[in-house]
């Protein structure tokens, strides 16, 4: 596969962002006393920020608000339709996997992983008419036994994993048809959700949000909140290249079978008011290359931390 090609950075964007998108619970867990909904709210505002900031450095801030503004003309309005029901699914998946991690089910969040590929292809299937060679298919029956397996073994309903997997096949899907350039779609759908999240932050609860990320900036936890922006931004924009390069070029030298990446985190009482954390990451892919030869690539890492005036956080 030629590096200038684009299948090449399509490939590459999808892994960088699954293993962006497998190391974020780390991030979460810094955050586990502040609102799930408050954390979405900041997460939407600081990636916006993110996003303005990086158009002004390429110098291309006023030609994305041109390009952006001519998608809601009426020749536009199919892919304008296309980028705000993008945007409602990504907000919703953003909430879910905020949710999963700060109540303990990062388990069943790295099964929705699994469950996303699987999701994926059923829709590019029923709805894009994609056809799946033998060799997929016994790749993809392979990963749905596994996931079979892994739902047998919870304890309950599967409903995160059902919820973070559907909301992100589905964002995926539509991303395929957006006709904008990667970065013009994500910084379009943040600015559709920009003024729900600022509502939020400034009239929930009488502006209880704002006084609390005010007060939070002698703890620390109102920096990691804006560092909320950059750990979302990137891994959106990534994946935007590869939704939108993969249906150009269709992957015609080789082909992402399925793709996790997954934490392990626990913490440990160090004693003076110190948390010990430590874990694993892994990160899987399995493709197709291009001899339809299926191969698999792995990298496990172990890691730990020292947190000062924290708190135990539950083993996941």
């Amino acid at each position: 596969m030629q590096r200038e090609s684009p299948t090449f950075w399509g490939l590459a964007g999808a892994i960088a962002a699954y293993v962006f998108w497998g190391v974020m619970p780390l991030y979460w867990h810094l955050m586990a006393a502040v609102d799930a909904v408050d954390i979405l709210a900041h997460r939407i505002v600081w990636s916006f920020v993110f996003i303005v900031m990086l158009l002004l450095l390429q110098g291309r801030l006023s030609q994305t608000i041109s390009r952006t503004r001519a998608v809601f003309s009426k020749p536009q309005r199919r892919t304008a339709a296309l980028v705000t029901a993008a945007s409602v699914f990504a907000s919703a998946n953003w909430l879910i996997n905020i949710l999963g991690v700060n109540t303990g089910r990062v388990v069943e969040l790295g099964l929705g992983t699994f469950l996303t590929p699987l999701a994926t292809v059923a829709i590019g299937i029923l709805i894009f008419g994609e056809r799946v060679s033998k060799i997929r298919a016994a790749a993809l029956a392979v990963a749905a036994v596994g996931v079979a397996a892994l739902v047998t073994g919870l304890d309950r309903f599967p409903t995160i994993a059902l919820s973070v997997s559907a909301t992100w096949a589905i964002y995926g899907a539509l991303k395929k048809k957006v006709t904008l350039a990667p970065m013009e779609s994500v910084a379009l759908e943040h600015a559709l959700m920009l003024p729900f999240a600022l509502a939020w932050l400034c009239l929930s609860r009488a502006g209880a949000a704002l006084d609390l990320f005010a007060a939070g900036f002698a703890d620390g936890i109102s920096y990691v909140l804006i560092g909320t922006g950059i750990v979302t931004a990137i891994p959106m924009i990534l994946f935007s290249l590869a939704a939108q390069t993969a249906v150009e070029c269709r992957f015609p030298e080789a082909a992402v079978l399925t793709a996790h990446a997954s934490v392990h985190l626990a913490g440990v009482e160090a004693g003076n008011g110190e948390v010990r954390y430590y874990g694993r990451a892994h990160f899987s892919i399995v493709y197709e290359d291009a001899d339809r030869r299926v191969c698999r690539a792995e990298k496990g890492v172990e890691f730990s931390a020292i947190a000062k005036d924290a708190r135990v956080v539950p083993a996941c």
